[in-house]
């Protein structure tokens, strides 16, 4: 089977956001908090910590730069 893609074409003088150039990835979201443990990786702070019963500990998830999920909340402005 053949897939058909799919693309935009914009009018001439339309204005792109620069927000809206910019991918759609963990590191670009206001819940991400980047980790100095894991390099290319950090925590989601969209909900709080999950506790493992088992382990007796509480954490966020673990997730890498490039991810990204249905709760994406782009930054509202760069943070260095």
């Amino acid at each position: 089977m053949t897939r058909k893609i799919l693309t935009a074409k914009f009018p001439p003088k339309q204005v792109i956001k620069v927000e809206e150039l910019t991918p759609k990835a963990c590191l670009n979201c206001k819940f991400f908090n980047g980790s100095t443990e894991h390099p290319d990786s950090g925590e989601c702070r969209r909900r709080p910590p999950f506790y493992n019963i088992d382990k007796e500990f509480s954490a966020w998830p673990l997730v890498k730069e490039l991810d990204w999920c249905g709760e994406f909340k782009r930054l509202s402005q760069q943070v260095s």
